[in-house]
């Protein structure tokens, strides 16, 4: 009696759903013709000016309504999914409860086979209820995934006509990134290298042909001299100061000790 009532109490609900989603879809189908007769005043133009304010002000509410009552209706028809589901699991086990003698009705409702049955013919229709959600939900994905495809194809191919990607037919060629840079310091090396380093070379050979040209011999590199009283030679102080050196070979070594640290 207990499935009964419940059973009855159920289809009423589902009545008071059923009645309230007519309603609401009615109420669409007016808020739909009269967006139709609005379009259709727009087209006469001696109706427009006289029913301008009407339209404006009915038109508003209904514009502002409109996404209310769909979600509304969405949620009313999932709650009616899951009230059917319920109700095909309550007439299963009222079924198997039915079809027994009465004495098995006697015994205890959970503890009896009664009670699996009907257990288990609930369990049955709500694992029908669940493979069609996951069917629809399947289909939903597999048409997700197909505009997805759709849509990146189209992008591929809007890419392709643009020409992204592509080098420009003229101009210069990109530098390879595989091409080595040469660093500051190598870079100073070289030119250190190439320079002319036969500077003294040179310099000692023309002083010795030109000591032979004059006739006279070439003097030996080190020479008895007599040293001052301060023990340095005479020519000491008359000798020209010493060279610098270049800028190229202050760089040379700046670079060396700083690649040494």
């Amino acid at each position: 009696m207990a499935l009964r009532s419940e059973l009855e109490a159920l289809r009423a609900k589902t009545r008071d759903q059923s009645q309230l989603i007519n309603r609401l879809q009615s109420q669409i189908a007016r808020s739909g013709n009269y967006a139709m007769a609005a379009a259709n005043s727009l087209q006469a133009p001696a109706a427009a000016v006289s029913l301008n304010g009407t339209q404006h002000d009915a038109a508003a509410p209904v514009a502002d309504s409109a996404p209310d009552t769909e979600a509304d209706l969405r949620s009313l028809k999932a709650k009616a999914q899951d009230q059917t589901a319920e109700i095909a699991r309550l007439k299963a086990a009222i079924a198997v409860f039915e079809g027994t003698t009465g004495d098995e009705q006697k015994l205890s409702f959970r503890d009896s086979k009664i009670a699996l049955k009907a257990r288990l013919s609930g369990l049955e229709a709500q694992f029908d209820q669940q493979k069609n959600i996951l069917a629809s939900a399947r289909s939903e994905l597999a048409a997700a995934n197909e505009r997805q495809a759709l849509q990146a194809a189209h992008f591929a191919a809007e890419l392709k006509r643009l020409g992204a990607g592509t080098l420009p037919a003229s101009g210069q060629p990109r530098r390879s990134t595989a091409e080595a840079r040469v660093s500051l310091a190598d870079r100073v090396a070289q030119i250190r290298s190439s320079a002319p380093a036969e500077e003294p070379s040179a310099a000692k050979s023309n002083g010795v042909l030109g000591d032979f040209s004059s006739g006279t011999e070439a003097k030996p590199a080190r020479e008895n001299k007599p040293e001052t009283a301060h023990g340095e030679s005479p020519k000491a102080a008359d000798a020209p100061p010493e060279r610098k050196p270049r800028l190229l070979d202050r760089i040379s070594n700046l670079c060396q000790n700083v690649l040494m640290r």
